[in-house]
């Protein structure tokens, strides 16, 4: 009988050496692919703890059903990615108007993002160009000198104070939180224009947001109550693109709101820092943290650009990928 069982347990222990010597070699050839696409950037350690804490196998291997639901959930959609370059609000108001980010605190001037996005805009490789713009009534709830109109009412306690430039007050009707910012980018008014300087490319896709008179819109995806939608999503889809590079302004406002709102949606996204520039430094903090929060990765334009190239891919981009097959049910 001790000899059976001492028996069994080494021919567990070869099984078990067996098992482990296959895993790693699928991790390997997982791992080689993974460097292929993305380059030597990629951090492959953590990239390695990743798979180990979605899969509980064993550190740098994986079973055979996990190396196919990796190839299918995560490589696959690396080799076919389909790429948008999204340029958030370039709009006169926000640059040289009357909301220019000029006057935040964040030191930022818009002027200096300008030749950035014209260099990625030439960019050969991207699949979709997407324009946004602030699109305003002439009453929008956001406009401070329209705060007291018929069609809303502040809340009783806002009632006692008088509200300054970029107070964030509460109505009661409609009941909401808003910023109040001065008028800006009234529709077909000249501050709601694109900056002259930025390229516009041919067969992009514009997205208005901000119609609505008494609902306030940042992101370019959804308004701020998450009621209504842009169509933005819609045309995504339709072009099978998976994954977004954001540029614009205000980074801290409208640039994160439509990154966190991409990522929340399924799509791998990214800031091109060259190409944003915000507009408080508080908000811009707050934007940081955000973004580490979701896996979104800040890039400098060369990096960007190697991922229009198909050279590269964030490490980020990745990450998000495994735990998506971590909850795949198939």
């Amino acid at each position: 009988m001790e000899r059976m069982c001492r028996l069994e347990i080494y021919n567990l222990h070869e099984d078990l050496k067996m098992s482990n010597a296959s895993g790693a070699a699928d991790y390997t050839e997982f791992q080689s692919r993974l460097r292929e696409l993305g380059g030597d950037q990629l951090d492959l350690a953590r990239i390695r703890q990743c798979v180990a804490d979605v899969t509980y196998c064993q550190i740098a291997t994986v079973t055979p059903g996990w190396r196919k639901k990796l190839q299918r959930h995560v490589i696959e959609p690396l080799e076919k990615i389909k790429l948008a370059v999204i340029v958030v609000d370039f709009q006169n108001d926000f640059v040289d108007g009357s909301l220019s980010l000029k006057a935040g605190d964040s030191g930022e001037n818009p002027d200096d993002a300008v030749g950035p996005i014209n260099t990625l805009l030439a960019e050969q490789e991207i699949d979709l160009v997407v324009y946004t713009f602030d699109w305003h009534p002439e009453n929008h709830i956001s406009f401070f000198d329209h705060r007291h109109d018929e069609d809303r009412q502040l809340a009783a306690e806002e009632r006692d104070r008088e509200p300054a430039l970029f107070d964030c007050v509460s109505f009661a009707k409609p009941s909401c939180k808003q910023v109040l910012y001065p008028s800006h980018c009234v529709q077909n008014s000249d501050g709601a224009k694109l900056d002259s300087r930025i390229r516009v490319v041919e067969n992009a896709e514009m997205i208005y947001k901000g119609t609505d008179v008494l609902t306030d819109s940042y992101s370019a995806f959804f308004d701020n109550a998450k009621q209504g939608r842009t169509h933005l999503e819609e045309a995504l889809r339709a072009k099978d693109i998976n994954a977004l590079l954001v540029c614009g302004l205000a980074y801290d406002i409208c640039v994160a709101a439509t990154l966190k709102d991409a990522a929340e949606l399924g799509f791998l996204a990214a800031a091109v820092a060259d190409c944003c520039k915000g507009f408080s430094q508080d908000g811009i903090t707050k934007a940081h943290n955000d973004f580490e929060k979701l896996s979104i990765p800040r890039m400098c334009l060369e990096d960007a650009q190697k991922v229009a190239r198909r050279q590269a891919i964030p490490t980020e981009w990745i990450l998000n990928l495994i735990a998506q097959a971590g909850t795949a049910t198939d």
